[in-house]
């Protein structure tokens, strides 16, 4: 017997069902290479049988502590790396080559006029690729580094600046820089006073 909590459990039963999680893990791995991890809704719907809803909890904790690795809602197992696979190949190449030095991408609806760009584009942004600011607008992840910098750079020398300053310096639009300049405040890179934004750690 084994117990997890205040629950006693068969030891051949918990292990036969901590076999079967690991072989469907490993079945969405070979079919979906490009995901960065199963999501756990997706891996408790083969397990609607469980007595008692405590044990799917269980069930990921004790995953987790062996070849699995949990992130979020998803769980993989530790060694799992996404692959592009190739039918997103010519995808992923046309949707990094609209947001490529773009300070004025195309929304995320006009960059996934089909499934299989919306895959791409999902891929690309679980992988870190691309940076989504909101339902509206992504950006590559270099061209929003470089953004990043040259707002900093700017703030450095003129201690403060209005989001039409900012606008105009990055060449972008509304639609971008509000959400664009959103995301530096969340992250502690600028703070708003006011109408204008200011370096949170000026240095």
């Amino acid at each position: 017997m084994v117990t997890t909590g205040e629950i006693v459990i068969d030891a051949g039963w918990w292990d036969e069902l901590k076999a079967q999680a690991a072989r469907f893990i490993d079945r969405e791995h070979e079919m979906h290479p490009e995901q960065t991890g199963v999501p756990h809704a997706r891996l408790k719907t083969q397990f609607g049988m469980l007595p008692m809803s405590q044990l799917f909890e269980a069930l990921l904790a004790d995953l987790s502590r062996r070849e699995f690795v949990r992130a979020g809602d998803l769980i993989r197992r530790a060694t799992h790396r996404p692959v592009l696979p190739e039918r997103l190949k010519t995808a992923v190449f046309r949707i990094q080559s609209a947001l490529a030095n773009s300070s004025t991408p195309p929304s995320p609806s006009e960059l996934t006029p089909d499934p299989v760009s919306q895959h791409a584009l999902r891929f690309l942004r679980d992988t870190g690729s691309v940076v989504e600011l909101n339902g509206e607008v992504v950006l590559a992840r270099d061209q929003f580094g470089k953004m990043r910098d040259a707002v900093v750079a700017f703030l450095r020398k003129n201690n403060s600046a209005a989001t039409s300053e900012l606008r105009q310096l990055l060449g972008s639009n509304r639609r971008v820089i509000i959400p664009f300049l959103e995301r530096l405040d969340r992250e502690g890179v600028t703070r708003r006073i006011a109408d204008k934004r200011v370096l949170a750690k000026p240095s």
